[in-house]
Order: C-alpha cells, then structure tokens, then sequence
C-alpha cells in the first residue's frame, strides 16, 4: 500500500533501531502518537543521510533515509518536508530508476506536498508520474487504481475543482467495491464524497455518504466532523455544536494530536458560537485555526485560504486588512494548468 501523507497518519513507519547509521540489522514500529518519536527520529534519519551521502554502497539506504526524514518532517508540519521529498524523489530516480515502487512512494509523497502548499500542477504531475511508474511495474490491479483516483480526488478538491473531485472519489469507491476490499481509503473517499457534496449543496448525496460511513466507522471523530458540516449547512447549529465538541475531544486524543485536524474543527465551531452570539470566542477559534493552518501548510495552503475567507465573511468590520492579504494568497494560490484526469487515468470523467 502506498504511504501517502495522510496513510502515515494512520500507519507505522519503521526504521532500525541500531546507534550506527551505516547499519541497518532489524526494524521497529514507531509511536505517532509521540511528538517525541518524530524528533528522534528525525534526528536518526539525519545521521543516516549524514553517514551514506557520497557512498556509492548505500544510495539504496541514502534514498531511504531522505524518505524516513520527510515522512518525519510531515508529521511535524515542517515546510522542510517539501524539500525533503524533492530530495528523495530524486535520490530514487537516480538509484532506483523510474520503474521501481520506491520512486512512486516517493512521487505521491511529493505530490502532497505540492497540493499542501497550493502547488496543483505540480502535484497534477508528480501524481501522473507515479501512476505511470505503477503502469510499468504491472502495479495496475484494482485497488492500486483506487488509490490513485483517491489521490486526484483530493488533489482537485484543494484546487477548489469540486466537479474533478467528486467523479474521482466516485471512481475510487467503484473500484474499490469492485475489488470487494474494504481499506480504510474507501472509508476516507467516501467521507471526501460528504463533504464534496455539502460544499456544492447536495445534501441529499450527503446524507447518504455519511449514513454509510457512520455504519462503517461510527466513533471515528471525521466522521463526526463531516457529519457536524451537514448539519451546519441544513441550519441545524443546536444539533452539530455538541457533536463537534464530543467529537473534538476524541480528536485530541485519537492516533496523533495534530494542530491542523483541531483546526477543522475550530473553524466551524467558529462560525456556530459567533451566530449564537459569542463573537469573542468565535473570533479566537478562528485564529487559532487559521495559525495552525499557517504553520502546518503556509498562505498559499487550501485551509489557510478557506479559513481566512472565513473569517473576512464572519467579522467584515475588523476585516479590511485581511481581506486585501487574502486577494494577493488567492491570485497566487489559483492555479490554471491543471490538464484533469484523462491524461493521467486515461478515462474521462
């Protein structure tokens, strides 16, 4: 299966366990749920990367140790990730060549990247690469092409290409009831079809989706979030309050605390507290999301443009300023060169 940002969330990433980064003798699981186990790591992988650079013996190992590094500095939100993938995207191409699965991993882990920071045609790419790489291995069953229309899925959704984006995650789920496998991505794909759908106002597409997944996954706090957007876009504020904050303190302790998952819960308590009438409180939710979108994926990231957009629609007044920084991040974010799935997938949607 493929290790893409969101699948390491949810994964065990292994390395060996050994002081001498020139040897590699046995593996571990690491605990994500401890900021802690990424410094470590981080820090392992940065000897590693130390001791191989320039050995002609070890770019195997060299390439890994980039690999390990960035899926560390993810984890963490550090922009360095998106450097670091280059690095190991490029280390595989070199060692490994175009047709090896470590240099697809490394491609879709790029690809992420890209989209995180609003860098869509460059993600369109690098996610093209790593189909064709897929392709030429005979890595084509039906679940490797779920994946990879899971991966456009999200891709034209950051991009704001909602239309790309359902008739992906639609793909994706076929497929993967074809297959008759049931992995957590079909779970995340159709959550993504939810919340696609209550972004264009198909709450009936909504209400579906989310029956679904509640069946599949009913104490999974996303679930509970997607399930809190519909409730916010039926109008229904009384109902999706205590079932965010239900489901945000499970959040905080689920897998890994991360500050931009909380963010998502943050910006739509937001706008509930402030209808209700606590602007204050609305207003420091808002901003707490909007720093944790800042940090995790920088002013040109989806989420960051989103909640700031937020914010100028919610508090216009104090706004002004805001607004004319969040005109230049759009104008910079939009992204006209995306060619859409055809070329890549070879179907039309």
């Amino acid at each position: 299966m493929t290790l893409g940002p969101l699948a390491l969330v949810a994964l065990a990433a292994a390395t060996h366990v050994y002081p001498d980064p020139a040897e590699r003798y046995g593996e571990v699981v690491i605990d994500l749920r401890r900021p802690a186990s990424w410094a470590r790591e981080e820090h392992r992988a940065r000897a590693e990367i130390a001791a191989f650079r320039g050995r002609a013996d070890k770019r195997a190992e060299y390439a890994d140790a980039l690999a390990h590094l960035g899926g560390m500095q993810a984890l963490a939100h550090k922009r360095a990730a998106l450097d670091t993938w280059l690095a190991a995207y490029h280390a595989c191409t070199e060692h490994f060549g175009p047709r090896h699965r470590s240099t697809a991993n490394a491609a879709i882990n790029l690809a992420g990247r890209c989209a995180e920071r609003g860098r869509f045609a460059e993600a369109e790419r690098y996610y093209g690469i790593a189909w064709h790489a897929y392709r030429r291995m005979g890595r084509d069953d039906l679940r490797d092409r779920a994946e990879r229309f899971s991966d456009l899925g999200r891709l034209y959704e950051d991009a704001g290409r909602y239309d790309l984006a359902l008739w992906c995650t639609h793909r994706a789920i076929q497929l993967h009831r074809e297959d008759g496998r049931r992995p957590h991505e079909y779970i995340w794909n159709v959550r993504t079809v939810a919340r696609l759908a209550t972004r264009v106002g198909r709450l009936d597409v909504t209400r579906d989706a989310l029956q679904l997944a509640e069946s599949a996954a009913p104490d999974d706090p996303g679930v509970q979030l997607d399930k809190a957007r519909y409730l916010v876009a039926a109008g229904d504020d009384r109902a999706a309050e205590p079932l965010l904050r239900d489901a945000l303190a499970v959040a905080r302790g689920w897998i890994i605390r991360q500050r931009a998952f909380e963010a998502d819960f943050r910006v739509l308590l937001a706008g509930i507290v402030t209808r209700a009438g606590d602007p204050e409180r609305g207003r420091f939710d808002l901003l707490t999301a909007i720093d944790a979108y800042e940090r995790a994926g920088g002013p040109r990231s989806p989420d960051y443009i989103d909640a700031v957009a937020e914010y100028e629609r919610l508090f216009p007044d104090d706004a002004v300023a805001v607004a004319r920084h969040v005109a230049a991040i759009r104008g910079a974010a939009v992204d006209e060169d995306l060619t859409g799935p055809e070329p890549l997938v070879g179907e039309k949607p």
